[in-house]
């Protein structure tokens, strides 16, 4: 980006869910202590935890797939 130039990723839209992977790692391991059914075993789905996680869809699932810090943790 040349000097000058405005990062409009970061004027406009509405702020990240989760600012860091530890809060979203909970997250994510409440969701699948959660989600054992009654014999024990686990039944997650990545629409189950996309909304667990506070998103409206899947897709916003992928996108925070595609940031360098959370690649590990989704």
């Amino acid at each position: 980006m040349a000097k000058g130039d405005i990062d409009f990723k970061k004027l406009f839209g509405r702020p990240p869910i989760y600012a860091s992977v530890d809060e979203m790692e909970k997250v994510i391991t409440e969701y699948f202590e959660e989600s054992k059914n009654a014999s024990g075993k686990y039944q997650p789905t990545i629409e189950g935890l996309s909304l667990h996680l506070g998103f409206a869809t899947r897709q916003s699932l992928h996108d925070y797939a595609k940031k360098a810090d959370f690649i590990d943790v989704v």
